[in-house]
């Protein structure tokens, strides 16, 4: 069983019993951070479950020796063991004769960047597998809003989905981040129950920088881009690509598509509610070009964002 989605993947997980169900587990991420957390996501899972924890990061023959002697050696208490595997694909395959005899109380998580077909052709059949694509970045928000919502409950608090939204568009989509500030949140707000505004906005007002998808609204709804707020190194490349998936929702919302947030959807309809299609052929032209300057040498930041907005309002002006 092959999920590329993480979510769906934990929905399974949690929804039909699989740490019980499944002996085997696979989570192929390519992204350090994202594995980081997945991991700790799952070995929640497993310890609702009572499952007692260890963790392996496999070199050389004495490592799997170890792996093998922790797999069949009984448990105090007899008690189910999930045993988290680190390393590449490479390096676990060596492993895998070991996977089609482990006991019925022992469970298996792989921790890999990513897994091949032929290395899931050595493996039992009954396995579950995250393979993790590359996610859209809308897909990333909802995921995280919904990471974040039960965070915030397990703590007893209370915040809405547009509260969560605004603060990961702060923020940006970096997890490790994100989890930084909603601990902030969480210890600043202490026994409150309802998380207001106005807490967001002081665990915010250390956070000078802005990210990349503020950058880009800023660009888009030609709003004022302080050069304090902006970091020494920018990846123009990324700016590019977030006005152009940006440009990209407009004009679904544009043609009536309701997906997305209603509070950042209102915002951009009422900017670009008379933006003509000549707007939209010229300016995505404009951003191919931008982009190839960017990749061939010309990738001032400054010099490229004021471009950007400077063709923003001469467009517009042209409706």
């Amino acid at each position: 069983m092959k999920f590329d989605q993480i979510v769906s993947f934990f929905t399974y997980v949690k929804q039909n019993n699989a740490p019980d169900k499944h002996k085997i587990f696979i989570l192929a991420i390519k992204d350090e951070t994202e594995r980081k957390y997945r991991c700790e996501e799952l070995e929640s899972i497993f310890n609702s479950k009572c499952y007692e924890k260890f963790g392996f990061y496999p070199s050389d023959e004495k490592d799997f020796q170890a792996i093998k002697d922790e797999i069949f050696s009984l448990s105090l208490f007899e008690q189910k063991k999930v045993i988290f595997i680190k390393g590449s694909e490479k390096v676990i395959i060596n492993f895998s004769d070991t996977l089609h005899s482990i006991p019925s109380t022992v469970a298996i998580v792989l921790v890999m960047e990513s897994v091949t077909d032929k290395f899931q052709k050595t493996l039992p059949q009954d396995v579950v597998i995250l393979h993790v694509k590359e996610e859209k970045p809308w897909q990333q928000k909802e995921r995280l809003i919904s990471v974040f919502q039960t965070v915030f409950n397990k703590e007893r608090k209370k915040i809405s989905k547009d509260q969560l939204s605004e603060l990961i568009d702060a923020v940006g989509l970096d997890e490790g981040s994100l989890h930084r500030v909603v601990e902030n949140i969480i210890c600043y707000t202490a026994d409150k129950e309802n998380i207001e505004n106005s807490d967001i906005k002081a665990c915010l007002s250390h956070r000078a920088k802005y990210s990349i998808w503020q950058i880009a609204d800023s660009l888009l709804l030609e709003e004022f881009l302080p050069s304090e707020k902006l970091e020494d190194n920018l990846d123009v490349l990324s700016i590019i690509s977030a006005v152009r998936f940006k440009l990209q929702q407009v004009t679904k919302w544009l043609s009536g598509s309701e997906d997305g947030f209603a509070a950042q959807r209102a915002k951009y309809l009422q900017s670009f509610r008379l933006s003509s299609k000549y707007f939209f052929t010229e300016f995505s032209s404009f951003l191919f070009d931008l982009e190839y300057s960017a990749k061939n040498g010309i990738n001032n930041a400054n010099f490229l964002l004021n471009l950007i907005q400077s063709k923003i309002r001469y467009l517009k002006n042209k409706r």
